[in-house]
């Protein structure tokens, strides 16, 4: 069975664009793409199963994350 799941991420920068358009990857089992569409961050993530949905899904929301730690440091 394929899955396939988009995460938006409205008001987006470049920073955050540039960082996620890193993680693009295409594996045996998943693939990440990263695009710009209008004026929001579009994260595509597809897979041949659910175990490597979830994989690939977690690792974007885990770097999330990272950035939303880091820019709320920014901000201290």
């Amino acid at each position: 069975m394929n899955y396939s799941t988009k995460i938006y991420v409205d008001n987006q920068n470049e920073d955050l664009f540039d960082l996620f358009k890193e993680q693009e990857s295409a594996q045996d089992r998943s693939s990440v793409t990263v695009e710009k569409e209008n004026n929001k961050l579009m994260i595509n993530i597809k897979a041949k199963d659910s175990t490597a949905l979830r994989a690939a899904f977690n690792s974007i929301t885990k770097l999330f994350t990272v950035y939303e730690g880091v820019e709320n440091g920014k901000r201290n």
